[in-house]
């Protein structure tokens, strides 16, 4: 069912200060947007996504919560609900296409199943052939 991991996202309350701390600590650059969430797009296809205090979803970014890739989202949403699984969202469709939802495991830790567009699913398996590059790392970032 699940195929690996493809997205980490944490609540920041200081968002600005926490987005300039990633790129000057990774030299990444982030896709910003207006409802305060930064998102960087790591060389092997993985995102990692800064949150804001002003985003919708702040309130389920308690703690860090990381997405699990499966094939199918229906199919592994339906194998939770039969496990007896807490959802907090219905299924999700995300700007590339892709789709996710956020659920509930132990010690009340919200964690989500996130389904990869074509598109991307095409782009991981071409970075998997190659080599990734390696990130640029700043040495004053700390």
């Amino acid at each position: 069912m699940v195929t690996g991991y493809s997205w980490a996202g944490i609540r920041a309350d200081n968002f600005e200060e926490t987005v300039r701390f990633f790129e000057r600590l990774f030299g990444f650059s982030s896709d910003v947007n207006g409802e305060n969430i930064a998102l960087f797009k790591l060389p092997s296809g993985q995102k990692f996504e800064i949150i804001g205090p002003a985003n919708p979803w702040t309130a389920l970014h308690e703690r860090p919560v990381l997405a699990f890739d499966v094939e199918d989202i229906y199919a592994a949403r339906q194998d939770l609900k039969e496990r007896g699984i807490t959802f907090l969202t219905d299924i999700k469709l995300n700007e590339t296409g892709g789709a996710f939802f956020y659920f509930v495991g132990p010690e009340a830790i919200v964690y989500s199943l996130s389904q990869k567009s074509p598109e991307e699913s095409a782009v991981v398996a071409a970075n998997r052939e190659g080599s990734l590059a390696r990130p640029k790392v700043a040495e004053d970032a700390i």
